[in-house]
Formats: C-alpha cells, structure tokens, sequence
C-alpha cells in the first residue's frame, strides 16, 4: 500500500486509473515489474541504495512469473521522462557552497571572483538581479520595496575551484537567486521612450583603438564632472553606459565596427554656471556622435515574487 501511495504521489491519480495499472491490478507481480521498470528507466540518477533495491526486486520479479513486456517497456519509458524532468528542473550550474549575510556596515559595492570562489559585499537586490541577468537599471518592472534598501554580504564557492567566465558567472548568480531569494521573474517588450545613437554630420572622431591593449571602460562621476574612458572597445560598451546615465535603452546605429579608445566628459546636472557641456552636446562635440530620441520597443525584466533570504 505504501508503494502504491508512492506512485501515485509521483504519477497522479491519472496514471494509476489507466489500463496498464489495471493488468493484473493487486497482484504483487504487477507492481514488482513495474516498479522495476520505473527505476531501470531511472538508472542514470540511482543511488547505492536504489542499485541495491532493485537487485533485490528483480530476484524476487524472476521467482513470481514474467510480467507483460509491453507494461516494462512504457514503464522503463515512463522512468526515463520523468528523470529527464527531474533533471531539467535541476539544470543549470550552482554554487557548491553559500553563506549569506544582511549588510550592516555598508562599504563599496564590490564583487571579486578568483579561482572558483565570488566574493559580494553590500550587494543589493538590483545589483545581484543586474548581474545575473545582464540587464540595466531602466530595464527593471516590478519589485519590492527593498530592491535597493537592503545589502548583502555573499560568499560563494565551487569545489573545482576552476576560473569562472562572465558567462558562467551570470548563470551562477541567477542559480543563487532562484535558490535563496526565491526570484520568479519574466522578460516582456514595452514601447517607450528610447535613443538612437548615430553618426553626427561631421563623421565620428572616434579614435581607432591598438589591439595590443586590453578592452576596458571606465566611468566616474564627482559633483558636475563626468568622466568615460573608452580603451581598445566597441560602440556597444559606450551605448550601454549611455543608455545607464540617461535611464533609457540607447541603440547602437552607428554602424561602425572594431574596437575604439574615447573620452567623453560631461556635467552630470547641467545649470547656468556648468563648464562642461551635457552628456547630449559631449556625445555630439567630442565623439562625432549624436543621439536621437525615438519611439520603440525596449525589453524589461519583470519580476513576479521575490522574498528575503535566510542568512547561514
């Protein structure tokens, strides 16, 4: 009876009504084999424990009698789907080990990743959620009230301790945020507000950047001074951060290709006494570039439910 309830916790009441449950229904052969059947279909994901259980079933399948083949095979079939199931609800890289922390002591929001392990400090919602999921503040719908209230403090590992890409640090982020912060989230396209950056009249006066130097973007903002710097990088990278400042998607339209070096300062809050122009005439002036406002479609990251995690 056991097993039974077993089953049909794990099938639903549907599959215990059907004609294969009902060969044979209460004898003890037509549960052995199917039971057998379902954990041969599972083997790939066995324990000791399940090897040893189903040796002890199939001894006793071969003392009662021969159980009909095609009842085996659809449920050695039935066992292969639903550990493939189980396994796609798994999938995806995990950190091995995290330990979670409330901030208290706030500091700079930093992340470190050397040989296996990520270091966050004074993380909040948003910036875990930006970084795993690759987006920008104006892409952000929804969310709760401490989305950038409360920090913290993330140490995570994994056991092969091997060097973590961008790629595979993203998708370790998103894992975290699933698991501890429960995150459900959706993408939708909303028309809005958005900029096209192109050449201005005069062509670009983007510097071609030297390839023997590494790719890098730095920004940093101090009262009315903003400053960018652009070294060996492609127009995306500028785009993105442009798109960040004015809280609108910025798309490239430039067409141009390669990588370039820039600098581009600005005033942040641009008034009568500014001595630097605003981001919209910097653009223009010092890069050759201008940036058009448009209607279009912009994707934004909606997130359905979220809650706080448990510190460990």
């Amino acid at each position: 009876m056991r097993f039974i309830q077993t089953f049909r916790s794990c099938l639903g009441v549907a599959a215990v009504r059907s004609p294969i449950y009902s060969i044979q229904k209460g004898k003890r052969t037509s549960l052995v084999g199917l039971f057998c059947a379902v954990v041969l279909g599972m083997g790939a994901a066995m324990t000791v424990q399940a090897q040893s259980a189903l040796d002890g079933c199939l001894d006793e399948f071969q003392e009662v009698h021969a159980v009909n083949l095609r009842i085996l095979s659809f449920a050695a079939l039935l066992g292969l789907v639903l550990t493939a199931v189980a396994s796609g609800a798994q999938s995806g890289p995990a950190f091995d080990v995290v330990s979670i922390h409330r901030n208290v002591h706030g500091g700079d929001a930093r992340v470190d990743i050397t040989q296996g392990r990520v270091t966050m400090n004074n993380a909040t919602l948003r910036t875990l959620i930006r970084n795993g999921y690759d987006i920008q503040n104006f892409q952000f719908a929804e969310g709760p009230s401490w989305l950038d209230s409360d920090a913290y403090d993330i140490s995570a590992i994994t056991v092969d301790h091997a060097d973590i890409s961008e790629k595979q640090y993203r998708a370790l982020v998103r894992t975290l945020l699933a698991e501890r912060f429960q995150l459900k989230v959706h993408w939708e396209t909303r028309q809005g507000d958005v900029y096209a950056l192109v050449v201005a009249k005069n062509g670009s006066k983007l510097k071609v950047g030297d390839a023997a130097k590494e790719t890098g973007l730095s920004t940093n903002i101090a009262g009315h001074l903003g400053r960018m710097v652009g070294t060996n990088a492609p127009v995306f990278y500028l785009s993105t951060v442009l798109g960040n400042k004015l809280s609108h998607p910025v798309i490239d339209k430039t067409g141009l290709q390669g990588k370039y070096d820039w600098t581009l300062m600005w005033d942040p809050d641009p008034g009568p006494d500014s001595t630097e122009p605003s981001i919209f005439t910097a653009v223009q002036e010092q890069l050759g570039l201008k940036l058009d406002a448009q209607k279009g479609p912009a994707q934004m990251l909606v997130i359905d439910s979220v809650v706080r995690p448990s510190e460990n």
